[in-house]
């Protein structure tokens, strides 16, 4: 079996992907707490007081109260809105989640196939664990162009794909 850069590549932007997609659902979650939270208080408890004049000549005063109807209504809509794109947000969570199962599982295929174990650990912590580059090369003791460049070598020899990388020889003249 074997698996090319670009696939690697399309697995790391899913596993991304569904990083953005679970904080937008938590940050729309926070939303709608606070939303609700807020028209209950209104619902509740809050009363809008306040003195108008009028009559003759402005010269009497009224005493009015009542619930604030457009806080309220802004904010009810704001609150379906929001419970609205949570449901869409939690649809393409699930399908991204499907999606990054099955390359993963192809991803870990790969490294079974794969003798080099230093090699393994590369694409394990880099493509898996999502690691960047540095983070690598502390895992394995050497320098982030170390373990970037081993990598890209490796892959290069096995696949035939230069990893992402143009030959400057083949563009000089």
């Amino acid at each position: 079996m074997s698996i090319t850069i670009n696939e690697l590549k399309s697995y790391m932007s899913l596993c991304a992907e569904q990083t953005e997609i679970e904080n937008r659902i938590s940050r729309l979650e926070q939303r709608i707490y606070k939303l609700n939270k807020r028209l209950l208080e209104i619902e509740n408890n809050e009363v809008v007081k306040d003195r108008v004049y009028g009559g003759y000549g402005g010269n009497q005063g009224f005493n009015i109260e009542g619930v604030p109807i457009a806080e309220y209504s802004r904010k009810r809509t704001l609150l379906l809105i929001d419970k609205e794109s949570l449901e869409y947000q939690k649809q393409a969570l699930s399908q991204c989640s499907v999606k990054v199962t099955q390359q993963k599982t192809g991803v870990e295929r790969f490294l079974l196939t794969i003798d080099d174990s230093e090699i393994r650990r590369i694409i394990r912590l880099r493509f898996i664990d999502k690691k960047a580059w540095d983070e690598v090369a502390f895992a394995l003791d050497t320098t982030p162009d170390a373990a970037r460049k081993q990598f890209e070598r490796w892959f290069a020899r096995a696949t035939g794909e230069d990893s992402g990388k143009k030959d400057e020889k083949r563009h000089k003249k």
